[in-house]
């Protein structure tokens, strides 16, 4: 019965691996617009340091965005990449319950061409026996560099061949992946996996410690809709998280009232929207809306309204429309 679970698995993997881009989202060439170059890359002359998002691990096994301080590289994505490794990150995530997601002793290399990065590993992330693990390093790799806004897609290579998938979670690799394929991927039930839209959600959680709160990204597969993306988007964020572990940002008394475009910008209009609270609660649920709508479509800025007012939200100018925020998050002072 195991050997059929497995198996059954590894062809969902499989299936959900081959449909990469074919959502109603965005085009399959660009499925996802990345952070401007300013939010990947900001550089502090003085002190020789420049700001990165890195992915992580966290104590429940979601992969997370993590906003660091790292020595200014001429070669950011071997930097990046490498600071993935225990060797390098365990200053990085003292005190936030985070955990590094490439084996110890890995080695690896990164070249880019025509907007692809091809990362070649030696054997050692072919010695991983949990499957969980296997998807957290795919997971994490592949956001990780494309943070970076000319990397799209992300090729995995070990010692220099292409193998067709991990051994673990049978996790395919054999063709250039990007992030289209998702994070911390999770299916609704009931569904027909031939037929789904995906879409990516932040939602909260804090670390079993409690001085650690963040944004969880999360691509969950529903049934294939051709709703508007917008409105699919606020809807499942209206609908939380499946799971526990997880905290909704957005309560499903909010109700968006209206999702109207004009160029690069939606403008949503909701009922209610609770604004109370500490500085960086507030931060998190308009960073969540932001953030989710981004993921999911083509649009480039939102602006929030409740019921065609401007809300008050300390600390941030809403008056104006939103941009993606240069830090999701940051490491705990």
């Amino acid at each position: 019965m195991r050997h059929k679970k497995t198996a059954l698995a590894g062809a969902l993997v499989v299936l959900m691996a081959g449909t990469t881009g074919c959502g109603m989202f965005t085009p399959a060439s660009s499925p996802l617009d990345p952070p401007p170059t300013d939010a990947n890359k900001m550089s502090d002359k003085q002190t020789n340091m420049m700001s990165s998002t890195l992915y992580f691990a966290d104590e429940k096994g979601f992969v997370v965005p993590l906003r660091v301080s790292l020595p200014r590289a001429e070669g950011v994505l071997n930097q990046a990449l490498t600071y993935l490794t225990p060797e390098k990150s365990e200053a990085l995530l003292t005190g936030t319950g985070l955990h590094s997601v490439i084996p110890k002793g890995t080695k690896m290399t990164v070249n880019v061409k025509d907007n692809m990065a091809i990362v070649d590993f030696n054997n050692e992330i072919m010695k991983i026996k949990d499957p969980k693990a296997e998807q957290q390093l795919v997971d994490a790799v592949i956001w990780t560099l494309t943070e970076q806004p000319n990397i799209k897609q992300v090729q995995l290579k070990v010692n220099g061949n292409t193998v067709p998938a991990l051994p673990a979670s049978y996790t395919p690799i054999g063709q250039p992946l990007s992030r289209a394929n998702g994070i911390n991927l999770q299916v609704s039930p009931n569904i027909n996996p031939m037929e789904t839209t995906r879409v990516t959600l932040y939602y909260q959680r804090t670390n079993s410690v409690g001085n650690f709160s963040y944004l969880v990204p999360i691509t969950r597969m529903i049934a294939k809709t051709t709703e508007d993306p917008v409105k699919t988007t606020i809807a499942q964020l209206e609908a939380g998280p499946m799971n526990s572990n997880l905290k909704p940002t957005l309560a499903p008394s909010s109700k968006l009232l209206d999702a109207k475009m004009s160029g690069d910008t939606v403008t949503l209009d909701f009922d209610n929207l609770l604004t109370e609270g500490a500085t960086t609660e507030q931060n998190k649920l308009f960073n969540s809306i932001v953030l989710s709508v981004l993921e999911n479509s083509t649009v480039q800025k939102v602006k929030i309204t409740v019921k065609g007012q401007t809300p008050n939200a300390t600390g941030m100018d809403l008056s104006k429309p939103m941009l993606r925020p240069q830090t999701i998050n940051q490491k705990p002072l």
